[in-house]
């Protein structure tokens, strides 16, 4: 009989429901400022779309705050050549219509992109295209020009490639006249001097440049306009010049992963954090007020090596890829002196044949509060004939127990350690390096060791005979806490 009663229930529940039982429409109930948020985040062609989800609806769109136009976003139409005049006059009425009706005074947000467009449009073989290409430009100067006139604190530009002239397209001169915008990034286009007279941007506080083709002097041009410019991110551009001592900007970060843009001169005197990645051929002038050091370099040489460790050794915090271990452990096999750093903080990453590498660098920071050690497989990327010599003297014997006790000074602050990424291959090695941190570093507060995910069923030793073994050795500092995060277990 229950049995029966809750399939009742059960069947009923199911069933439809009279429209004076219809649960309320939480949508519908929303107030207009949150649906115009949640439609803000949404292409605008979908945001012109949602006009047929309901009569409210209809012209909730004309105040979106944010106005996201992406060629990606209007699918088949754009992915062929065959009708590129068609294709383009219908985005061009859509583009017009929506700036035309869309009502708010002010922008938050403006994300413009056209790249893979204009790439068909170049491309295309059609007689009329160099005056369709023409016209395409005006138009994309005539939008942006509209949507800088509505103040927009983010501005977003990514122009392309064209394939007849085999340059990228210019921006606009519109771009650099609007007080307004506090985050600018450009991407796949081209600046030239003469678009740079008369630079306005006094609330620009970020600019991001990807693909971006500039020399040095038009840099420095645009730079002496934004007063107040706080963040600098040069990623892959066609610039071989970083020269700025305004002191508003704290922040840069320059991106070359292909390291084929050119040589990379950077002299910024007030920067205070520093970010580089790539760029296979660098020079460093005055970088001394920099704190914060992220250096993942590309091809690194000795004297860069060099250059690095000496213009950055006054940094307080320093992060280094598996490059600059393995060349600590050059400089230690060829009997050459390594320069001692200031560094409290240092986050590095490398492959464990390059142990003596490690030591080398313990050693020369005499300062070191905190360390981060992040093992991995791959192998630095070094010089030819550095990589060459490294191949010919290693492996080499290691001594753990007289190259800690080397390092005892350099460990006489030291509070913090993590080791990540140990697996079946570096158990061993985490264990030696554990145990030389633990018996010689009398104030440290903590030893974290993380695994990698999903390695314990394959390790030589059992998740339980590692964390014994770990959790055994003997200890120099009384507070010292031992984390096997993988494990979950901590002593």
């Amino acid at each position: 009989m229950g049995k029966n009663n809750r399939l009742k229930r059960h069947r009923s529940s199911n069933c439809p429901r009279s429209r004076g039982q219809q649960e309320e429409d939480r949508l519908s109930s929303l107030p207009d400022s949150i649906l115009v948020h949640v439609l803000s985040f949404l292409p605008i062609l979908d945001g012109v779309r949602s006009t047929i989800l309901a009569r409210r609806f209809r012209n909730l769109w004309f105040s979106l705050h944010t106005l996201t136009i992406k060629i990606s976003h209007f699918g088949d139409r754009f992915e062929s050549s065959d009708m590129v005049q068609e294709s383009w006059f219908w985005f061009s009425r859509f583009v017009n219509r929506v700036l035309i009706l869309h009502r708010r005074p002010t922008l938050e947000k403006f994300v413009f992109s056209l790249s893979d467009y204009l790439d068909l449009l170049s491309e295309a073989d059609s007689g009329d295209d160099d005056e369709l290409l023409s016209r395409a430009i005006d138009d994309v100067a005539g939008w942006i020009l509209a949507a800088i006139q509505r103040e927009p604190k983010f501005l977003h530009v990514s122009l392309g490639w064209n394939y007849v002239s085999q340059d990228r397209y210019i921006l606009p001169p519109c771009v650099w006249r609007c007080n307004a915008v506090v985050e600018l990034e450009l991407d796949d286009c081209k600046i030239i001097s003469s678009n740079l007279t008369g630079i306005q941007m006094g609330s620009l506080k970020i600019l991001t440049m990807k693909d971006v083709e500039i020399s040095g002097e038009m840099l420095e041009q645009i730079i002496c306009g934004c007063p107040v410019l706080e963040y600098l991110i040069i990623d892959n551009c066609e610039v071989n010049r970083v020269c700025f001592d305004a002191p508003s900007i704290c922040k840069l970060k320059l991106v070359d992963d292909d390291g084929v843009d050119g040589n990379y001169y950077v002299d910024c005197p007030n920067l205070v954090s520093f970010e580089l990645s790539g760029c296979a051929d660098i020079n460093l002038g005055n970088l001394s007020s920099v704190k914060y050091a992220d250096l993942s370099p590309m091809l690194l040489t000795f004297d860069e090596f060099k250059a690095f460790t000496e213009k950055l050794r006054h940094v307080e915090s320093l992060k280094l890829s598996a490059e600059f271990v393995a060349m600590f452990t050059y400089a230690v096999l060829k009997d050459l002196p390594c320069i001692e750093n200031r560094s409290k903080r240092i986050v590095f990453s490398m492959h464990e044949f390059y142990i003596k590498g490690l030591f080398a660098l313990l050693r020369n920071s005499p300062y070191l509060e905190e360390l981060e050690v992040v093992l991995g497989p791959n192998q630095p990327s070094v010089f030819e004939d550095i990589k060459q010599e490294l191949a010919q003297l290693l492996p080499v014997e290691f001594d753990w127990e007289n190259e800690g006790a080397n390092c005892i000074c350099s460990m006489q602050y030291l509070k913090s350690v993590t080791i990540s990424g140990y697996n079946k291959r570096t158990q061993e090695f985490v264990l030696d390096l554990a145990e030389v941190i633990l018996q010689n570093a009398e104030v440290l507060d903590v030893l974290v060791v993380r695994a990698k995910a999903k390695t314990q069923k394959k390790n030589r030793l059992s998740a339980k005979e590692f964390s014994q073994k770990l959790f055994s050795i003997p200890r120099a500092s009384r507070q010292a806490k031992v984390s096997l995060l993988s494990a979950v277990q901590s002593r």
